[in-house]
């Protein structure tokens, strides 16, 4: 697993939504009342000079499904203290009915979609700006896209390392962002043959994180980007972001993921032009 510093370089990219599910009974009960937390990986890219936050659609219709079931959610916070320039360690609080009416997800595993984006208005692209973090523009998810790169990470915060406490009345989450080196998959399982293209990776039979922590379950990883990398002719290494991470073979460690040009096509397309005719309308 790789070492903090890289961790840092690569998560000026990275933003983390995190939630606490204080419904009535067992969920609210837990970590001794404080409840029981949640987080997902997202990260910022920039299409036509939007920002936006993209992570898994299934993450996003689960959220949907919870608030109208009428689950007690509290303390949405975005999450952004892991790049090596970050300047604030504390969490920005966000309004979930803001998150969720900003969100287009589509989200059908038959057809291999698995998408959600976040426009991110002013207010929260300054914050987050101003803690260090940086957009994936067209150059990271669409120009020089390599076919073959020459290695592959995925960065996320799994939920094993999560732990949620109180500061004052409100409770807190603290997580770890962790970057995982993926090999390539030379044989798909039988169940996954046939099905629309996306990522396929093997994950490292035995996972570390650089202080000997085991991560023995990646769940909170999806919605993170997983990083392709590739040497140019001049010996110098760039990096794109290749795909969302959607899904995970537990048994057989394989992860599964979402192409990135395929929504950064479709945000350019759809979403921008809806943004551009609300403004012209304000």
């Amino acid at each position: 697993m790789a070492p903090d510093n890289v961790v840092g370089f690569f998560a000026r990219h990275f933003v983390s939504i995190a939630w606490v599910d204080r419904t009535p009974g067992l969920r609210a009960v837990a970590n001794n009342g404080v409840g029981t937390p949640f987080n997902i990986s997202a990260f910022v890219v920039s299409v036509c000079g939007e920002w936006f936050l993209l992570t898994a659609g299934h993450i996003i219709e689960d959220l949907k499904a919870a608030k109208s079931r009428g689950q007690v959610l509290t303390g949405f916070q975005l999450s952004d203290s892991w790049s090596s320039n970050t300047a604030n360690r504390m969490p920005i609080p966000i309004d979930s009915d803001y998150l969720i009416s900003r969100c287009q997800s589509l989200y059908d595993d038959n057809l291999g979609m698995d998408y959600a984006c976040i426009h991110l208005n002013d207010y929260y692209r300054k914050l987050l700006q101003a803690n260090g973090i940086v957009a994936l523009d067209e150059l990271a998810w669409e120009r020089g896209l390599p076919e073959s790169p020459d290695f592959h990470m995925m960065l996320g915060v799994p939920s094993q390392l999560s732990r949620v406490e109180l500061q004052g009345d409100l409770p807190y989450q603290q997580v770890n962002c962790v970057l995982i080196p993926v090999r390539p998959v030379q044989e798909l399982p039988e169940q996954q043959r046939g099905l629309p293209h996306r990522f396929y990776g093997q994950l490292d039979e035995h996972l570390r994180c650089p202080d000997g922590t085991p991560l023995d379950d990646i769940d909170g990883m999806s919605g993170g980007p997983i990083i392709g990398v590739k040497r140019n002719e001049k010996g110098e290494l760039r990096y794109w972001v290749v795909a969302i991470q959607s899904a995970w073979l537990q048994s057989k460690r394989i992860v599964i993921g979402c192409p990135v040009i395929a929504l950064g096509n479709a945000i350019r397309q759809v979403v921008i032009p809806a943004i551009r005719g609300e403004r012209s309308e304000s």
